[in-house]
């Protein structure tokens, strides 16, 4: 493969580098969800603990 060119190599990479770039945004994605249903859950928890005090 020494004749390859940077075209060559792009062409042989693409599909990698597309595929981590999905999987990063997914993954931010995802985290960024379960970081929204935590916040939730602890306010859901707080209302509940709450009501016994009044």
């Amino acid at each position: 493969m020494a004749d390859a060119t940077l075209l060559d190599i792009f062409n042989a990479i693409w599909p990698v580098l597309v595929a981590v770039t999905a999987a990063i945004v997914l993954f931010a994605k995802a985290f960024n969800r379960l970081d929204v249903l935590e916040e939730k859950v602890k306010v859901l928890f707080s209302l509940w603990n709450e009501r016994d005090k009044k």
